[in-house]
């Protein structure tokens, strides 16, 4: 049943997975006029190659003891599922738009950096303290240890990075190296790909073709 609206109006938007989700379809041909603006929000445009996909696919069918499709079908879904348990993966290396298809020719990263994505107006940005939650390991930390993890983790960038996100910036209590961490991560997007800098990027390959950014 209809719902009204303005088919010639219609936005996309996602987050997560699903700003993934929404720069795949503005890479996608048939997907072309079916929207007219979208929205990514703490999502990017990574993808599979075919190859990488069926790999997974493989990995995943041994995994659950499996060399056919009809022994898959045959299992309870809970073993399915205990199979799976390895193959979730982090934002850019777990379940992700596959290109090579003619759904998805083109990687959507490549149709976005050479004018071959949807050109229509989007709105482009970031969840605040997305990756909080995956620094609550250094709950605790001190300030040694914090510095320590930083030289380890940015090397020849450290100096410059404890220079933006000392750790006596986020207070003292038990969770200053969290904070800190979850703001570094955040703006750097070394954290699986979330935060500021993949974002920027983005946002400046989609606003050189398209103003309404």
């Amino acid at each position: 049943m209809p719902f009204g609206g303005d088919v010639g109006r219609v936005t996309i938007a996602g987050e997560s997975a699903g700003g993934h989700s929404v720069c795949a379809l503005l890479a996608s041909p048939p997907a072309r006029g079916l929207f007219s603006g979208a929205i990514i929000q703490s999502g990017g445009c990574p993808s599979h190659t075919v190859g990488q996909a069926l790999a997974r696919g493989k990995k995943y069918a041994a995994a659950a003891g499996c060399a056919e499709t009809s022994c898959q079908r045959a299992k309870p879904a809970g073993e399915l599922l205990a199979s799976g348990a390895g193959f979730v993966g982090g934002i850019l290396s777990g379940p992700l738009p596959v290109s090579g298809v003619p759904e998805l020719p083109l990687p959507p990263s490549e149709a976005v950096r050479t004018g071959r994505a949807a050109n229509v107006p989007l709105l482009i940005g970031h969840t605040r303290d997305e990756v909080r939650q995956w620094a609550l390991p250094f709950a605790g930390a001190t300030k040694a240890q914090y510095e320590r993890a930083v030289r380890i983790e940015f090397g020849a960038g450290a100096d410059a990075a404890l220079a933006h996100y000392p750790y006596s910036a986020y207070g003292d209590s038990s969770y200053a190296a969290t904070y800190a961490f979850s703001a570094l991560w955040g703006d750097s997007s070394v954290f699986y790909g979330l935060g500021g800098c993949q974002y920027h990027d983005l946002a400046g390959a989609f606003a050189s073709r398209q103003p309404r950014t």
